[in-house]
């Protein structure tokens, strides 16, 4: 398993060299390094916390969303919905 992750990590290095855009999902992405992130939320389908298969506070959502965000090296950038649910809630703080 170790030496497959390692032949993943040359394998991106070498994409990223290339420069361009690599396109996957968050679940994809794990183990890998960007020098940038562009998070994409979807209006009607993926959004980032499934209400129909969790419950607040969203803790499997919560982690899944902190991979994407730990990807990046220097900048992560987070597009979504206007009426989305907020990343971080105010009743909860």
């Amino acid at each position: 398993m170790k030496r497959i992750l390692e032949q993943e990590r040359l394998i991106a290095a070498e994409r990223d060299s290339q420069g361009g855009c690599i396109l996957m999902n968050i679940h994809k992405a794990k183990g890998k390094e960007f020098d940038g992130v562009v998070l994409v939320e979807g209006a009607f389908k993926s959004g980032f916390f499934d209400e129909r298969n969790e419950q607040p506070p969203f803790e499997r959502s919560r982690r899944l969303l902190r991979v994407g965000l730990t990807r990046a090296r220097v900048l992560v950038t987070i597009v979504r919905p206007t009426n989305a649910r907020s990343l971080v809630d105010p009743v909860g703080l």
